[in-house]
């Protein structure tokens, strides 16, 4: 919520300035509620495009590895790392 006040030192105000305020202001909050709107979007969007990266990614390494759910793709990743793993140290 916020206050407009206009003054004048010359002249009085045209008989429909209070009016033609009033319309400013409220395109000024639907300018507001908008940039409000669209910065939700880019955040739900942002979830979405993250979410199917992740199931994108956690396919991909499941269908590569040949198993059949995620515990299996832990475990061969295991597997396959803990060789490699112990020569290092």
């Amino acid at each position: 919520m916020g206050v407009v006040t206009v003054l004048t030192t010359r002249r009085p105000f045209p008989s429909d300035t209070a009016d033609r305020l009033a319309d400013v202001t409220e395109l000024v909050a639907t300018a507001v509620g908008n940039a409000e709107s669209r910065a939700e979007l880019a955040a739900s969007r942002a979830r979405i495009v993250a979410e199917v990266t992740v199931k994108t990614r956690v396919n991909s390494m499941t269908r590569k590895l040949r198993v059949a759910v995620r515990s299996e793709a832990g475990a061969a990743c295991h597997w396959h790392l803990l060789p490699a793993l112990t020569r290092r140290g």
